[in-house]
């Protein structure tokens, strides 16, 4: 197609009659499929700077595609598991991480005053503005949010709430002698 454009072409919109996918394959132009995502997300420099919305985007349609999944889909189950270990997860600091790391979503509004009282503590957040939810968003863009929010859960990524802050913070210290080195006003806060 770049040769008969003149243009640089990346993609085939996917709304392309069938008739024309079959065109576009007879001149030579490749399906772009699940397998390939996966291996272009394997180099991060491509879309480590890609908006939210993108990474919205793409957890969206990643976690259709797990959606999709029947048992006989074995061979798709492993390509989708290989995004488990992919630096795929942005962070309110600006970098990707995989799905072993601890990554929370932002705490939500309510709970923003109880994150401060542990921010001390380097939590690794998704972006907010992938998972926040946005007064301004269409029905259409609230639902992808939320389909993105499925996949992120499905890479481990925990909520931050009051449960995870006890189980995960406050607990541990006690467990351990930690808590005999946190100063008067801390222990005030636990």
């Amino acid at each position: 197609l770049q040769s008969i454009y003149e243009k640089p072409c990346d993609f085939i919109h996917p709304d392309i009659e069938p008739h024309g996918r079959q065109f576009l394959r007879d001149v030579g132009v490749s399906d772009f499929d699940l397998k390939k995502l996966i291996e272009a997300l394997a180099d991060q420099s491509w879309f480590a700077d890609k908006p939210a919305d993108w990474f919205t985007n793409l957890y969206a349609y990643l976690n259709t595609q797990l959606e999709k999944l029947t048992k006989s889909d074995i061979l798709q189950l492993q390509l989708l598991l290989r995004v488990r270990k992919i630096a795929i997860i942005k962070t309110e600091q600006g970098n990707l991480v995989p799905h072993y790391s601890a990554v929370y979503c932002p705490p939500d509004k309510e709970l923003e005053e109880i994150y401060q009282l542990f921010n001390d503590e380097k939590f690794t957040l998704v972006a907010h503005e992938i998972v926040a939810a946005s007064p301004d968003a269409t029905l259409e863009q609230e639902a992808r949010r939320k389909v993105a929010l499925s996949f992120l859960n499905w890479l481990d990524v925990k909520p931050l709430d009051v449960i995870t802050v006890i189980d995960e913070i406050i607990l541990p210290r006690f467990q351990s002698d930690e808590w005999t080195h946190l100063s008067h006003e801390k222990l005030d806060d636990y």
